[in-house]
């Protein structure tokens, strides 16, 4: 239970405590940045989720919408995830056959660079012929070559990523100044509550002078008092019943306002959550084709395909490179390398040395970004599911919830594995 005293400790405190610097939070300005990294957004504030209190006497509908958005976001990770860790085998799988490549007998390693030779002779005899209207560098080229069947979707899918980002970045902004707001409204109800405690305190000991005052006098005036001692009481009656009716509804008010607040936390949170995903999800696709924008990547693709158009006038070498692909393929095959179709568009790897290792490099960078990727998912996941565990732990009247939303959504299995 060590790990879930300190989860209560971190997200089950009781905060009383308001901002005081309202108006910084309301300066706040969340501008859309779609070349930064995944990396860069998880070390910044405005990536990290913030806690959401359920008070000490929560009703049913509260619960039970803060088990179903922490269920949610256990989902929303855990299916990213799949798609995550699918990607991390491939790219790993193209570190092995790297490491095959480099390993082959020398005898069979010549014969194949001079199948890799051949092929880069020839494409660049072609190069040489389009250089007039080749407008994009080799490495865009060759990247566009390699994902040439799936580029139209994945441009497709970059624009709608780039939408995506900046609908997420409004959707911030406007909850980000609703916050501000109610937690303005909470500090003007704090302050109404301490000009109430005053004023109880200041009426009380006015009406408690008054009767001593007058007690006074009818002690050595032995006049009839009655009249002002009724004065006073009905006065008094009715202030105290002001105080108690604006007590009440500033209590009231204070409420409802952090519910509110706890709403728009737990929104932002989500929000966050897709941020940061989709964040990633623009980095590793800039880093993999080697662009900054989809507006590049549209560019870089319409000039491909005018070469490509270029080059199917050299049908002679065309045909010629096909039957040496299919070779370097067939060889690449013996060798057991899982994916040869990669190798076809980066041949002079094979043949140099430091190619190799750039490929190497760009493969552990895609390989880092998508760890830090599942690392960040895994973390929402055991946060999600350390706050539920908690409120499992502390409100056993409200464990059958938990139980239920956590095997709807089908992810009983890992939420279970990490209570255990």
């Amino acid at each position: 239970m060590g790990v879930l005293a300190n989860i209560k400790k971190l997200f089950y405190t009781e905060n009383d405590d308001y901002v005081n610097d309202i108006e910084d939070v309301l300066e706040t300005e969340l501008q859309p940045d779609m070349s930064r990294t995944v990396i860069e957004v998880l070390k910044n504030e405005e990536a990290k989720l913030e806690p959401v209190s359920l008070g000490k006497k929560p009703d049913e509908v509260e619960v039970k919408n803060y088990i179903d958005s922490n269920c949610q976001r256990m989902v929303t990770v855990q299916q990213q995830n799949k798609g995550l860790r699918r990607e991390y085998e491939k790219v790993t799988g193209y570190l092995k056959d790297i490491e095959l490549i480099e390993g082959m007998d020398s005898d069979r390693k010549k014969e194949l660079v001079s199948v890799a030779e051949e092929i880069v002779e020839l494409e660049r005899r072609q190069k040489k012929i389009n250089k007039q209207s080749q407008k994009i560098s080799d490495a865009n080229y060759k990247t566009m070559q390699q994902y040439e069947d799936i580029m139209n979707k994945e441009l497709v899918s970059m624009k709608k990523s780039e939408k995506f980002q900046l609908d997420i970045k409004s959707d911030m902004r406007h909850l980000e100044g609703e916050k501000a707001g109610l937690l303005y409204e909470k500090k003007e109800r704090y302050a109404r509550h301490a000009y109430f405690k005053t004023i109880s305190i200041g009426l009380s000991v006015m009406i408690i002078s008054l009767f001593i005052f007058l007690l006074i006098i009818a002690m050595f005036s032995k006049a009839d008092m009655t009249i002002p001692f009724i004065i006073i009481i009905a006065v008094s009656g009715l202030l105290i019943l002001y105080m108690f009716m604006g007590v009440r509804n500033n209590r009231y008010g204070m409420a409802l306002v952090n519910r509110k607040l706890n709403k728009a936390i737990n929104l932002m949170n989500s929000v966050k959550i897709k941020y940061i995903n989709n964040t990633a999800l623009l980095d590793y696709m800039y880093g993999k084709y080697g662009v900054k924008s989809a507006d590049e990547l549209e560019y870089v693709w319409g000039h491909y395909l005018r070469i490509k158009a270029e080059e199917e006038k050299n049908e002679a070498d065309r045909e010629r490179i096909d039957e040496l692909e299919k070779e370097l393929k067939e060889r690449l095959n013996s060798e057991g390398i899982h994916d040869t179709n990669v190798w076809s568009s980066q041949v002079v790897a094979i043949i140099e040395s430091r190619e190799m290792v750039e490929v190497r490099h760009k493969l552990n960078v895609r390989r880092g970004k998508l760890r830090e990727q599942i690392a960040y998912n895994d973390e929402m996941f055991s946060q999600s599911a350390g706050l539920l565990a908690v409120l499992m732990a502390d409100r056993p009247e409200y464990e059958r919830l938990v139980r239920e939303c956590v095997e709807k959504n089908k992810i009983s299995d890992a939420f279970y594995e990490f209570v255990r």
